[in-house]
């Protein structure tokens, strides 16, 4: 489930993409 976890870290990693 590493595939998940770089999904996740993607979306916090960059919030400004969901501004």
């Amino acid at each position: 489930a590493k595939l998940q976890i770089t999904l996740v870290r993607s979306l916090i990693g960059r919030p400004e993409t969901r501004t």
